[in-house]
């Protein structure tokens, strides 16, 4: 079955169910479907609506948390082994930080913010795994790892290439008027702000240095 078609019938047996919560949500997620099929048909490049349209238009609506809950119980289904370990692995971390946050002296609920922190440190341990295991022609573990790494990705906002981060780099220079190695840390702090989730700092670092000696 189509995802849409999945979400289709789960309606249907939250109807029986009499489950309000769940009716509410899939009449939501139903409905917005439903716009998307007008937009994507009426539009310039008409397209019928498909699973990876309706998989965007879930991950807008739900929260990363839930999403992540989301793959994983449809990895249970497909019996994907590889994802099923991941995303064990990323709910595990959650639940682990879910308890940090709860019982420490500012209580509070994990949100997006928090658990991206999480995919972003296992994505850095998944590139520090792979580099070594590359230079040790360790093939087996390096496929591993390299599936890992695709999966916890597909979470998190495309980071942009060295191009694209040179060209943002400039322009904030340019806005900010810097002109000296001395302003480097405006810069990041800039740069943060608009583009925390696009930039890998580890690598701008270098590339703002550079300008800045130019």
């Amino acid at each position: 079955m189509s995802l849409k078609e999945i979400i289709e019938t789960d309606y249907k047996k939250a109807l029986k169910s009499k489950d309000k919560i769940k009716i509410s949500t899939y009449r939501l997620i139903i409905s917005s479907i439903k716009d998307l099929d007008i937009a994507n048909r009426s539009g310039p490049n008409k397209k019928d609506t498909d699973d990876e349209d309706i998989k965007k238009l879930l991950k807008k609506m739900m929260s990363l948390k839930e999403t992540i809950e989301t793959e994983y119980k449809n990895a249970l289904k497909s019996k994907d082994k590889t994802k099923i370990s991941t995303y064990r692995l990323i709910l595990s971390s959650i639940k682990d930080l879910d308890i940090i946050n709860r019982s420490g002296p500012n209580k509070k609920d994990t949100d997006d913010e928090d658990i991206k922190k999480i995919l972003k440190k296992m994505v850095k341990q998944r590139i520090e795994s792979i580099d070594i295991y590359k230079k040790n022609n360790r093939t087996d573990l390096l496929e591993v790892e390299q599936n890992e790494y695709e999966i916890l990705t597909t979470f998190l906002p495309k980071q942009l290439g060295e191009e694209e981060t040179k060209k943002i780099c400039a322009e904030v220079i340019s806005k900010l008027g810097a002109s000296s190695v001395k302003d480097m840390g405006k810069v990041m702090g800039e740069l943060k702000k608009q583009h925390a989730d696009e930039i890998d700092f580890a690598k701008a670092g270098p590339l703002i240095k550079e300008l800045l000696n130019t």
